[in-house]
């Protein structure tokens, strides 16, 4: 391993002096090859290759489901305590045992070549200034890796967005419904009657009466608007009139109206 990285320090020295040689300056040949270079430090020829398959970020806590695979001709051998979350600023989170979700990332694992291990790995984050940068699966009692995955990279990325994604459709189905209340802040009571389907909402508002039976039906009011995120606007979206409670609930104009 170290033999390898002095041969790629040499090799890059050589090719540095070489270009200057022929003309370049130090500092336009220096950060040509390093812009150049840098990506390939994090896919390296490394015994494991791991992928991550699904991305949970919540306020204080980042879970990753990840599956890896041994395609080296070597066994390898790691448990959970040389598995680290680095940030952006240096600082390395170890794997969270107590609150790990299930199936969790097995402690201790030995794959020969071909075999495949998967499962959660959940981390405590300390603070919303903490940016994860890189998953790194070490060596124990070792600085030699057997896998980094970059947690900015296009496929980390791209994976967290269609789960952000998923998870946002999946929040928007279940809360569709019909949502019914009264309004008594005028002196009389009405009866509103909303209904969520996607992106939009509707509304039919009419008094309430206890002899509909017997008198002329109340004439009903119908409006309708857009859903941005949790909350609810008027059709040109410029009013926010109310928003999607977490209870199963919608505020709307200050009148609490309940799934039925």
């Amino acid at each position: 391993m170290k033999s390898s990285k002095i041969k790629h320090i040499i090799s890059i020295s050589s090719l540095t002096f070489y270009l200057i040689l022929a003309g370049g300056s130090t500092e336009d040949t220096t950060s040509s090859l390093v812009k150049n270079e840098t990506p390939k430090l994090m896919d390296e020829d490394y015994p494991l290759n791991i992928k991550v398959n699904e991305y949970i970020e919540d306020e204080n806590k980042l879970s990753i489901y990840v599956i890896t695979q041994n395609t080296s001709e070597e066994k390898v051998e790691f448990n959970l305590y040389a598995i680290k979350l680095v940030g952006e600023d240096g600082s390395e989170l170890g794997v969270d045992l107590f609150d790990n979700q299930e199936p969790s990332f097995p402690v201790n694992k030995s794959l020969n070549k071909g075999d495949k291990a998967a499962g959660w790995l959940s981390f405590e984050i300390p603070s919303s200034s903490f940016k994860p940068k890189k998953l790194e699966f070490r060596k124990l009692m070792s600085s030699d890796m057997y896998d980094v995955i970059r947690m900015d990279s296009d496929e980390a990325v791209v994976k967290k967005k269609s789960i952000e994604k998923k998870r946002l459709e999946e929040e928007a189905e279940s809360r569709n419904g019909t949502y019914t209340g009264r309004d008594r802040s005028s002196g009389s009571t009405l009866e509103l009657t909303l209904t969520l389907s996607g992106n939009s909402w509707s509304m039919k508002t009419v008094p309430f009466s206890v002899d509909y039976g017997y008198n002329t039906q109340p004439t009903a009011i119908y409006d309708r608007g857009i859903v941005k995120g949790d909350d609810l606007y008027d059709e040109s979206g410029s009013f926010k009139l109310g928003y999607v409670s977490s209870g199963g609930s919608v505020n709307f104009n200050n009148v609490t109206l309940r799934k039925r």
